[in-house]
């Protein structure tokens, strides 16, 4: 696990049923509990965006991966050289 800095501000939530109450004991889970560490000011934005919208954190990260993912994907893996680098092509 990274260690966390100071100016860190984790956020944590746990994987709950669309009402809102946690599932039934042997249910299968709708998620599970996650820890992801952010810059403190990150986090700020990310808890004003989910109050704004009235969703709860976990959805406006999922919201964000899947709308940024297509971006992401044309970005060069960790060992492969800028230089090196061209954009995939779409299949």
């Amino acid at each position: 696990m990274p260690k966390k800095r100071k100016k860190d501000l984790v956020l944590e939530e746990e994987g709950l049923a669309g009402n809102g109450t946690a599932p039934a004991p042997g249910a299968p889970a709708q998620g599970e509990r996650q820890s992801i560490y952010f810059p403190k000011d990150m986090a700020e934005e990310i808890k004003a965006e989910a109050l704004r919208q009235d969703r709860s954190i976990s959805w406006i990260i999922q919201k964000a991966w899947r709308i940024s993912r297509p971006k992401m994907k044309q970005l060069p893996g960790a060992n492969e050289l800028e230089s090196d680098f061209t954009p995939r092509k779409k299949r």
